[in-house]
């Protein structure tokens, strides 16, 4: 179910994501496309919930192994035709899939359009899959994307649902991602629209009350808690 998307999609940005992180896990056995999707997947949700906002904008579908872009498959045939990067069908551990990797005389990502706290995520997430294989990568996305556990295959998931810790999806939040729009809560308490840049600053204002009440005790951080609230 593919609705109006939450964020405008930055081609660009996508395609040069994809190379950075080809060029980054180039000498990587266990790079293929799981692992592509997966960093790309990642990069985006953990910039909205920690940043505001995604950095490619992409719009991410529930597939049977975990999250995807809708518009991957777009973006590698054009980067392939471009010959930016060549792509090899191989068995990668213990199952066959597509391979990217970039072509010795392709154009290589141009990473000064990225601020510098998303480049330092883009390199925390490209390392964490760095250390795990294509199947563990998979299954990493099922267990921390709440929006992956519930929605129907081929349903978009939200950005909004970033904002959730899955473990455990509690009814509340669970219902909420089902019916998107809807009013839903958190399991750290939180209660939201399914509004991304709301659900970012609530979740902001939240962390930050937090932090001030359980390391100020003076009556000038508790004006300043209620201020937040």
């Amino acid at each position: 179910m593919a609705g109006r998307p939450e964020f405008s999609f930055n081609e660009r940005r996508f395609k040069d994501v994809m190379l950075y992180a080809a060029e980054r896990l180039a000498d990587d056995p266990t790079f293929g496309e799981t692992k592509l999707n997966k960093i790309l997947y990642f990069a985006d949700f953990e910039a909205f919930r920690f940043l505001g906002q995604p950095i490619t904008g992409a719009e991410y579908q529930k597939n049977k192994y975990g999250p995807t872009a809708r518009r991957y498959p777009i973006m590698r045939d054009e980067l392939l035709r471009r010959g930016a990067i060549e792509v090899e069908r191989r068995l990668v551990v213990d199952h066959v899939q597509d391979t990217v990797r970039l072509h010795p005389e392709g154009v290589r990502a141009n990473m000064d359009q990225f601020s510098d706290a998303e480049r330092e995520l883009l390199d925390r997430v490209i390392e964490d899959m760095r250390k795990h294989t294509n199947t563990e990568v998979s299954d990493e996305s099922h267990k921390k994307s709440a929006g992956w556990l519930a929605r129907d295959l081929g349903e978009t998931i939200p950005y909004s649902s970033a904002l959730i810790n899955p473990e455990p999806l509690d009814a509340a939040a669970l219902a909420g991602l089902k019916s998107p729009g809807a009013k839903f809560a958190c399991g750290n308490g939180l209660s939201f629209l399914a509004s991304p840049r709301s659900a970012a600053r609530s979740a902001r204002s939240s962390t930050l009350s937090t932090r001030m009440s359980s390391t100020e005790s003076d009556g000038r951080s508790k004006r300043m808690y209620a201020e937040t609230r």
